[in-house]
């Protein structure tokens, strides 16, 4: 898959930058969409794990009940095979007021989680399902909160994406939902992009959460993810970047904004293509 491209239509979704158009497309932040309180927003967290011995290193409980692992890829350390071996796993969470149960995409228990504040540090109980306990010591990441943070640290879905090229008086072309792989056939067509993307690329979920890390989910189970921060809420721009180091390209980080447009929450990119164009994608959204 290419970076650069996976980069200019996918982060359209996550990142955001003002678009220079007229009419409709101006912000509207009177008719902001009313949101409820995600069910998690309390048991969210951001959980860095310090202890080798303990098979992840990374653990986010997002707002709306997805739960993301990052595995300690120390060979020394072991899985017992209860999950995959890559380096992201997504699932959800369920909370009994005592420990997190996590879920995979197939419905089975990947662990349970149990912290407890120790000083200025956490302990951590992880119980995989034959039985196995790794204890040991992390950290909780600061969770951020402000009107404008807690209206964007939630699950989201796309409901239509506007791919405009500026260079057009007659504006762009909408899709309905997000599916970057028809979304990339039109762009071919312009003659911007001749890249490839892996199959049913669509994007079923965006999520951002308040510890700062931001998630993209595609229908083929794949998972791209970054972090964020504001760099200024009253005008909706954020700071954003990858996670992993490795884009390569000028699109690695950047600034991009979250607003009301038509009545619904939007987010914007605006990018140079290969060809020299500028294009720029608003995904409108709604709360999943």
């Amino acid at each position: 898959m290419s970076k650069k491209l996976l980069f200019v239509l996918g982060m359209a979704l996550t990142a955001m930058s003002f678009v220079a158009c007229g009419g409709d497309d101006e912000p509207e932040p009177a008719k902001a969409p009313v949101l409820k309180n995600p069910t998690y927003a309390e048991q969210a967290a951001s959980l860095t794990i310090t202890d080798a011995n303990i098979p992840f290193k990374y653990i986010e409980f997002t707002e709306s009940g997805r739960a993301v692992l990052q595995l300690n890829v120390n060979p020394e350390v072991k899985t017992r095979d209860v999950v995959d071996i890559v380096s992201y796993i997504a699932g959800t969470f369920a909370w009994d007021g005592n420990k997190y149960t996590i879920y995979g995409p197939n419905s089975k228990i990947i662990c349970t989680v149990q912290t407890a504040k120790l000083g200025s540090k956490v302990s951590i109980r992880i119980e995989m399902p034959d039985g196995t306990v790794f204890e040991g010591e992390g950290t909780l990441g600061t969770k951020a909160s402000s009107d404008a943070t807690n209206t964007i640290s939630r699950s989201w879905k796309v409901t239509e994406t506007m791919l405009t090229y500026e260079a057009e008086a007659t504006g762009g072309k909408k899709f309905t939902g997000c599916d970057l792989n028809e979304i990339l056939e039109y762009a071919k067509r312009k003659g911007t992009f001749n890249e490839t993307l892996s199959t049913n690329k669509k994007v079923t979920e965006i999520v951002f959460t308040r510890s700062g890390a931001f998630f993209i989910f595609y229908a083929n189970d794949e998972n791209d993810y970054g972090t964020w921060q504001w760099q200024n809420a009253s005008q909706g721009t954020i700071s954003y970047r990858w996670r992993e180091a490795d884009m390569g390209n000028k699109f690695e980080s950047g600034v991009a904004t979250f607003d009301v447009r038509k009545g619904q929450y939007a987010l914007t990119l605006k990018a140079d293509t290969d060809a020299g164009d500028k294009v720029s994608m608003t995904c409108y959204l709604a709360e999943k």
